[in-house]
């Protein structure tokens, strides 16, 4: 038996048990995860505006308002942290997209590694990047077997995991250069400690976001909720047949 609390929002639901269940269960060490956000929420509290995340919020907030940049990309350069991104669009849109807060509701894109650096115009959007400065992948491309292919054989003293940090950091300079806002956010490993503390961080900033907009019911979803009565109307569940006025 799980306890699940009532008061906590799915999207803010990542370290309850009914969430830390199925990551036990697939292997992962919740006791880690735990920890990390534990470090993050210590942080918050010794250093507080002064924390990366809180002052990332403003950020945000003041290039929305002074300049109507509104819209956010979580752009992650390795592969095991594609899904973090998928999580922090529903956790920043839902958060921020209601109560007359239209004008904010412009969701944040969450693209994986490289791919949209160079298929998107990041044009008024403010870009975070997202890398580890460790990896399990040390496999370099063998100068001997490519050295006589110019296009190619200088690729050969780097490693298959330095592609996509030089990447990341071209894409920053790339962004500077053009006068768009961005950060990076760099991991010292991809482990859970590290994700617990990174997912904590993330919660913190979008709820300062929200208490700067000044309007928004951050934990709240009523349109959520409105849609699950609908759906339960349409398909017969008990307690719910005048809930769909359609």
């Amino acid at each position: 038996m799980l306890s699940v609390r009532p008061d906590v929002s799915g999207r803010f639901s990542v370290f309850i048990p009914d969430d830390l269940f199925p990551a036990a269960a697939v292997g992962l060490d919740t006791d880690a995860l735990i920890k990390g956000a534990a470090r993050c929420v210590e942080d918050v509290a010794q250093r507080g505006a002064n924390y990366s995340p809180i002052q990332g919020a403003a950020y945000h907030y003041l290039t929305d308002v002074a300049k109507g940049r509104n819209v956010r990309v979580l752009m992650t350069y390795t592969d095991s942290l594609d899904r973090l991104a998928a999580w922090f669009v529903q956790l920043w849109a839902e958060s921020l997209g209601k109560e007359g807060n239209a004008r904010h509701h412009t969701p944040p894109w969450g693209r994986p590694t490289s791919t949209c650096s160079c298929s998107c115009t990041w044009r008024d959007r403010r870009t975070r990047s997202s890398r580890s400065s460790r990896s399990r992948t040390t496999r370099g491309i063998s100068p001997r077997a490519y050295e006589d292919l110019e296009s190619v054989g200088y690729l050969g003293s780097h490693t298959m995991a330095e592609l996509p940090n030089v990447e990341s950091d071209a894409t920053r300079n790339a962004r500077t250069e053009a006068g768009r806002p961005n950060c990076t956010i760099k991991l010292g490993a991809i482990d859970e400690e590290h994700l617990g503390y990174l997912m904590q961080a993330l919660e913190v900033q979008t709820a300062v976001a929200g208490s700067l907009y000044n309007r928004v019911n951050l934990f709240g979803q009523p349109r959520v909720e409105a849609r699950k009565r609908t759906t339960y109307s349409r398909l017969g569940r008990p307690g719910y047949q005048n809930a769909w006025g359609m």
